[in-house]
């Protein structure tokens, strides 16, 4: 807030009288508390307006891949699968943690092959040649390709 225009000049008054020393403090206080509020507005706007936020984040928790019977795999599998797809040249190191997180829009999952309902989901790879996964997915997948770059640095060196 630009405090230039709303500050008055305190040069002129006499702080010595008790009624304006009181009124300065009540001010500045009130500084505060305006600036307070108008952060937690701009935090509210994520609430207020979703178009504003990650839908499907915090607010509607983590959608796991499930397996045939509609139950969610164990992390472990994930793990597994992702290390079998990597070594088998079906599925490639990730060189970071960067994607594009937005709302579940149906695509299937590069990493489990299950649709993605609900939830947010992972746009890895350029808007071309995008691929998609869940986000504890890709979260799994950037967990294995790290341990595997480490393996390599440690064998070649």
């Amino acid at each position: 807030m630009d405090r230039s225009a709303a500050t008055p000049s305190w040069c002129r008054f006499d702080f010595t009288n008790p009624v304006v020393a009181r009124s300065r403090a009540l001010y500045d206080q009130n500084l505060i508390l305006l600036e307070e509020s108008y952060r937690r507005i701009a935090l509210g706007h994520r609430l207020l307006n979703k178009a504003w936020g990650v839908e499907g984040a915090v607010d509607d928790g983590v959608q796991p891949p499930t397996n045939g019977n509609g139950a969610p795999w164990p992390p472990y599998e994930v793990i597994c699968l992702v290390r079998d797809k990597i070594t088998s040249g079906r599925l490639y190191m990730l060189p970071d943690a960067q994607c594009w997180i937005g709302p579940a829009t149906g695509k299937v999952c590069v990493v489990c092959g299950v649709r993605i309902f609900g939830g947010a989901e992972c746009e890895v790879g350029k808007p071309d040649s995008a691929v998609f996964a869940h986000l504890v997915c890709h979260s799994l997948w950037c967990q294995e390709s790290r341990a595997q770059h480490r393996e390599q640095d440690a064998a070649a060196s």
